[in-house]
Protein backbone atom coordinates (compact mmCIF):
# COMPACT_ATOMS: atom_id res chain seq x y z
CA UNK A 1 0.00 0.00 0.00
CA UNK A 2 1.24 3.50 -1.37
CA UNK A 3 1.68 6.09 1.17
CA UNK A 4 -0.90 8.33 -0.66
CA UNK A 5 -3.22 5.41 -0.44
CA UNK A 6 -2.75 4.87 2.93
CA UNK A 7 -3.15 8.79 3.90
CA UNK A 8 -6.45 8.62 1.55
CA UNK A 9 -7.65 6.05 3.51
CA UNK A 10 -6.68 7.58 6.99
CA UNK A 11 -8.42 10.91 5.88
CA UNK A 12 -11.57 9.14 4.13
CA UNK A 13 -12.22 6.90 6.65
CA UNK A 14 -14.67 8.44 8.68
CA UNK A 15 -16.62 10.03 5.69
CA UNK A 16 -16.99 6.88 3.77
CA UNK A 17 -21.02 7.09 3.73
CA UNK A 18 -22.04 3.60 1.49
CA UNK A 19 -21.22 0.25 3.18
CA UNK A 20 -18.97 -1.60 0.89
CA UNK A 21 -19.84 -4.86 -0.59
CA UNK A 22 -17.80 -7.27 -2.66
CA UNK A 23 -19.37 -8.56 -5.28
CA UNK A 24 -17.58 -12.30 -6.18
CA UNK A 25 -18.38 -15.10 -8.93
CA UNK A 26 -20.22 -17.04 -6.41
CA UNK A 27 -22.77 -14.10 -6.04
CA UNK A 28 -25.09 -15.43 -8.79
CA UNK A 29 -28.99 -14.61 -9.17
CA UNK A 30 -29.50 -18.02 -6.52
CA UNK A 31 -26.88 -16.85 -4.18
CA UNK A 32 -26.79 -12.90 -3.78
CA UNK A 33 -26.51 -10.66 -1.12
CA UNK A 34 -29.60 -9.03 0.34
CA UNK A 35 -30.08 -5.36 1.70
CA UNK A 36 -32.92 -5.50 4.43
CA UNK A 37 -33.73 -1.70 3.32
CA UNK A 38 -32.96 -0.53 -0.12
CA UNK A 39 -33.31 2.89 0.60
CA UNK A 40 -29.70 2.62 3.22
CA UNK A 41 -26.84 3.71 0.60
CA UNK A 42 -24.90 0.47 -0.28
CA UNK A 43 -22.14 0.03 -2.70
CA UNK A 44 -21.14 -3.45 -4.18
CA UNK A 45 -17.78 -3.61 -5.72
CA UNK A 46 -16.58 -6.56 -8.82
CA UNK A 47 -14.61 -7.45 -11.29
CA UNK A 48 -15.87 -9.44 -14.52
CA UNK A 49 -13.22 -11.85 -15.28
CA UNK A 50 -14.98 -12.83 -18.76
CA UNK A 51 -17.40 -12.03 -21.28
CA UNK A 52 -21.43 -13.25 -19.52
CA UNK A 53 -19.77 -13.18 -15.74
CA UNK A 54 -22.57 -12.56 -13.67
CA UNK A 55 -22.74 -10.57 -10.36
CA UNK A 56 -26.01 -10.20 -8.57
CA UNK A 57 -27.83 -8.66 -5.12
CA UNK A 58 -30.99 -8.25 -4.03
CA UNK A 59 -32.42 -4.69 -2.69
CA UNK A 60 -35.80 -4.93 -0.23
CA UNK A 61 -38.40 -1.93 -0.65
CA UNK A 62 -41.82 -1.18 1.39
CA UNK A 63 -44.21 0.91 -0.58
CA UNK A 64 -43.57 3.98 -1.81
CA UNK A 65 -39.05 4.07 -1.46
CA UNK A 66 -37.11 5.03 -4.42
CA UNK A 67 -35.25 1.96 -5.91
CA UNK A 68 -31.98 4.35 -6.64
CA UNK A 69 -28.95 2.67 -8.07
CA UNK A 70 -25.54 4.69 -10.34
CA UNK A 71 -23.19 2.06 -12.21
CA UNK A 72 -19.99 3.53 -12.03
CA UNK A 73 -16.48 2.39 -12.99
CA UNK A 74 -12.77 3.50 -12.74
CA UNK A 75 -12.01 6.63 -14.71
CA UNK A 76 -8.98 4.51 -15.64
CA UNK A 77 -7.82 2.55 -18.39
CA UNK A 78 -9.05 -0.44 -19.31
CA UNK A 79 -12.58 0.73 -18.35
CA UNK A 80 -12.39 4.26 -19.57
CA UNK A 81 -11.73 3.37 -23.04
CA UNK A 82 -14.58 0.54 -22.97
CA UNK A 83 -17.01 1.71 -25.71
CA UNK A 84 -20.58 1.86 -24.34
CA UNK A 85 -22.05 -1.34 -25.42
CA UNK A 86 -18.99 -3.38 -24.53
CA UNK A 87 -20.10 -2.30 -20.73
CA UNK A 88 -22.24 -4.36 -18.19
CA UNK A 89 -25.35 -4.98 -18.84
CA UNK A 90 -27.97 -4.37 -15.84
CA UNK A 91 -30.97 -6.63 -15.36
CA UNK A 92 -33.44 -5.85 -12.63
CA UNK A 93 -36.48 -8.38 -11.72
CA UNK A 94 -38.99 -6.86 -10.07
CA UNK A 95 -41.34 -8.42 -7.24
CA UNK A 96 -44.46 -8.79 -9.95
CA UNK A 97 -41.69 -10.56 -12.04
CA UNK A 98 -41.20 -7.46 -14.48
CA UNK A 99 -37.84 -7.28 -15.67
CA UNK A 100 -36.12 -4.23 -16.62
CA UNK A 101 -33.49 -3.32 -18.60
CA UNK A 102 -30.86 -0.94 -17.46
CA UNK A 103 -28.76 -0.03 -20.61
CA UNK A 104 -25.25 1.68 -20.14
CA UNK A 105 -25.90 5.01 -21.85
CA UNK A 106 -24.13 7.14 -20.16
CA UNK A 107 -20.46 8.67 -20.02
CA UNK A 108 -20.21 10.95 -16.87
CA UNK A 109 -17.18 11.26 -15.09
CA UNK A 110 -17.07 12.98 -11.39
CA UNK A 111 -14.54 13.30 -8.61
CA UNK A 112 -15.50 10.81 -5.36
CA UNK A 113 -14.33 13.13 -2.41
CA UNK A 114 -14.56 10.21 0.05
CA UNK A 115 -12.57 8.05 -1.52
CA UNK A 116 -10.16 10.54 -3.49
CA UNK A 117 -11.05 8.70 -6.85
CA UNK A 118 -11.76 9.46 -10.10
CA UNK A 119 -15.02 7.47 -11.70
CA UNK A 120 -17.58 7.59 -14.90
CA UNK A 121 -20.79 6.96 -14.40
CA UNK A 122 -22.48 4.61 -17.14
CA UNK A 123 -25.91 3.82 -16.03
CA UNK A 124 -28.58 5.01 -13.54
CA UNK A 125 -32.22 4.25 -12.11
CA UNK A 126 -34.63 6.39 -9.72
CA UNK A 127 -38.15 5.60 -10.36
CA UNK A 128 -40.70 4.57 -7.11
CA UNK A 129 -40.11 0.86 -6.55
CA UNK A 130 -42.68 -2.12 -5.74
CA UNK A 131 -43.18 -3.44 -2.59
CA UNK A 132 -40.91 -6.64 -1.58
CA UNK A 133 -37.19 -7.61 -2.93
CA UNK A 134 -35.89 -6.83 -6.29
CA UNK A 135 -33.33 -9.16 -7.89
CA UNK A 136 -30.39 -6.76 -10.09
CA UNK A 137 -28.30 -8.64 -11.97
CA UNK A 138 -25.14 -7.50 -13.91
CA UNK A 139 -23.44 -9.44 -16.80
CA UNK A 140 -20.31 -8.89 -17.93
CA UNK A 141 -19.01 -8.33 -21.26
CA UNK A 142 -15.53 -8.15 -21.57
CA UNK A 143 -13.08 -8.18 -18.22
CA UNK A 144 -13.23 -4.86 -15.97
CA UNK A 145 -14.08 -3.78 -12.55
CA UNK A 146 -17.63 -1.97 -11.93
CA UNK A 147 -20.03 -0.39 -8.81
CA UNK A 148 -23.29 -0.39 -8.30
CA UNK A 149 -24.13 2.72 -5.77
CA UNK A 150 -27.57 1.81 -4.31
CA UNK A 151 -30.07 3.85 -1.37
CA UNK A 152 -29.84 7.08 -0.85
CA UNK A 153 -29.97 7.58 3.20
CA UNK A 154 -27.15 6.93 5.03
CA UNK A 155 -27.82 5.17 8.06
CA UNK A 156 -27.01 1.73 9.61
CA UNK A 157 -27.94 -1.24 6.70
CA UNK A 158 -28.12 -4.41 6.74
CA UNK A 159 -27.20 -7.10 4.65
CA UNK A 160 -27.96 -10.64 4.85
CA UNK A 161 -25.89 -13.81 3.02
CA UNK A 162 -23.34 -11.42 2.11
CA UNK A 163 -20.51 -9.66 4.23
CA UNK A 164 -19.81 -5.72 4.58
CA UNK A 165 -16.31 -4.37 4.15
CA UNK A 166 -13.84 -1.95 4.79
CA UNK A 167 -12.79 0.81 2.84
CA UNK A 168 -9.73 -0.48 1.99
CA UNK A 169 -11.66 -2.48 -0.10
CA UNK A 170 -12.62 0.25 -2.22
CA UNK A 171 -9.12 1.64 -2.73
CA UNK A 172 -8.16 -2.35 -3.79
CA UNK A 173 -10.95 -2.33 -6.33
CA UNK A 174 -9.90 1.07 -7.99
CA UNK A 175 -6.62 0.21 -8.34
CA UNK A 176 -6.59 -3.48 -9.46
CA UNK A 177 -7.96 -4.10 -12.62
CA UNK A 178 -9.78 -7.64 -14.07
CA UNK A 179 -9.33 -9.86 -13.84
CA UNK A 180 -9.02 -10.36 -10.26
CA UNK A 181 -10.57 -13.24 -8.07
CA UNK A 182 -11.74 -11.30 -5.08
CA UNK A 183 -11.92 -14.30 -2.82
CA UNK A 184 -8.45 -13.32 -2.11
CA UNK A 185 -9.17 -9.83 -0.50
Amino acid sequence: MTITTLLALIVALPAWAHHTVILTKANTPGNAPRVVDGAVSFAFYGWMNKPLDVRSFKLTFTAGQRLYFEAIMPDLAPENTIPNHHLPQILITTPSGSLIAVPPTLREPFYEEHSHTTLIRFAKVDRVAEAGTHHIVVIGARQQRFALATGLLEAPGQLENGTIGTFYYVIHWYQTPAPYDPAGV
